[in-house]
């Protein structure tokens, strides 16, 4: 399944429409391969101002292709360690590289995907839902929030913090609130008395239209849907077992935000979230969205 996966994004990287990085002309042709570590990069010739290249997709200055850097990023959002995604890249693709290279890598596509998605406005549904777990960094516990769409999952936030207070919650609320088109009639939570005061501060106490359900663990409404995130969620932070920073850990939902709503799959609606909540309207690649997002820059 990796190699498939390794071979689909060369080709979609060939596929690609491409355009000239000096000049912006979409008058391009193929011109050969260019030879290093990672194997042939495709190489372009731009007809209007006669320059040769090789798109990165806004991964530019790397020594590795953009195939092989997806595939780390791919294999790391999956529940692979840095180390596993080193050795695979090594046992399988014959490309040498450290973990920390890798890490480096997510780092870098981590800041590129935060700066063009935090400002995505979403068409969701009016019930939305939080939850939050514990997470490790450097040996002491951080609460890892989370604010999702009941109906699309769409992931409208996802924060690190090092208390439970009412003002965390709130700026959680403040960050969906800004992704979403539109304000939601019922929020349903946990017990957690940070999220009362959170909503009474930022919606008002004489907010008569809006409803805030503290959820049972079984009854008639639930809090299942972030149960069921951090069920996925879960096992990509036990493969890391850790964060050594706070920086490191947001580094981590900046990612691992991008990856849910946009690449991964939802099993219950048959898409990703972010074609649910109508941002994309196909099914997306990593090279796909890439270059949209270079376009837009």
């Amino acid at each position: 399944m990796v190699r498939e996966l390794s071979r689909r994004l060369k080709e979609e990287a060939h596929s690609e429409d491409v355009t000239c990085p000096y000049c912006g002309s979409e008058q391009i042709v193929k011109c050969g391969y260019r030879y290093n570590k990672s194997g042939p990069v495709q190489r372009y010739l731009c007809k209007n101002c006669g320059r040769k290249f090789v798109s990165r997709y806004g991964l530019e200055g790397l020594r590795f292709s953009p195939d092989v850097v997806i595939t780390a990023i791919d294999l790391y959002c999956r529940g692979l360690s840095l180390r596993q995604v080193a050795e695979h890249l090594r046992r399988v693709h014959g490309i040498k590289v450290s973990h920390s290279t890798v890490y480096n890598w997510i780092k870098r596509f981590a800041r590129i995907v935060h700066e063009h998605t935090k400002h995505v406005r979403a068409d969701v549904s009016d019930r939305w839902c939080a939850d939050e777990t514990i997470v490790r960094i450097n040996g002491r516990d951080f609460i890892l929030w989370s604010l999702l769409d009941t109906e699309t999952r769409f992931l409208l936030a996802m924060r690190i913090s090092a208390s439970k207070r009412a003002e965390e919650a709130r700026k959680l609320l403040r960050e969906g609130l800004n992704r979403a088109a539109r304000r939601p009639t019922e929020f349903v939570t946990d017990g957690n008395k940070a999220y009362e005061k959170a909503i009474d501060e930022e919606f008002g106490k004489k907010d008569i239209d809006l409803i805030h359900i503290q959820a049972l663990l079984s009854g008639p409404i639930t809090n299942n849907v972030s149960e069921s995130f951090f069920g996925v969620v879960k096992p990509r932070l036990n493969a890391m077992k850790r964060f050594y920073s706070q920086r490191t850990a947001e580094m981590f939902t900046y990612l691992y935000e991008f990856f849910y709503n946009f690449l991964r799959k939802h099993s219950s609606i048959g898409q990703t979230p972010a074609e649910a909540a109508g941002i994309i309207d196909e099914e997306p690649t990593w090279l796909m969205l890439l270059k949209r997002m270079k376009k837009t820059k």
